[in-house]
C-alpha cells in the first residue's frame, strides 16, 4: 500500500507529522473469532512504529505474532 498525503488537499497542517506520530504511539490490535459460534478466540496486538519507513524508499514487513486470551496472557498460537 502507498499513502500519499497532500497537505493543500486535506488542509491540514503538518499532516504528516501527525500520521507518524501516530503510528509512532499505537498498536494495532487484531481480533480472532471462530468462525462458527463467533467467539472471540484470542487477540493480538502489532505496534504501528515498526511500519514507518524512517527515511527509506519503501519497507516490506512479513512478522508473526503471538495471540492470547483476550482476558489473560494465556498463549493460544500464533498468526
Amino acid at each position: 500500500m502507498t499513502f500519499d498525503i497532500d497537505s493543500t488537499i486535506s488542509k491540514v497542517p503538518d499532516e504528516h507529522m501527525k500520521l507518524a506520530s501516530y503510528m509512532k504511539e499505537c498498536m494495532l490490535n487484531i481480533d480472532v473469532f471462530d468462525a462458527d459460534t463467533q467467539f472471540l478466540y484470542a487477540t493480538a496486538k502489532i505496534p504501528l512504529f515498526e511500519l514507518l519507513r524512517q527515511q527509506k524508499p519503501n519497507v516490506v514487513r512479513a512478522k508473526e505474532c503471538e495471540v492470547c486470551a483476550p482476558d489473560s496472557t494465556e498463549f493460544r498460537g500464533s498468526i
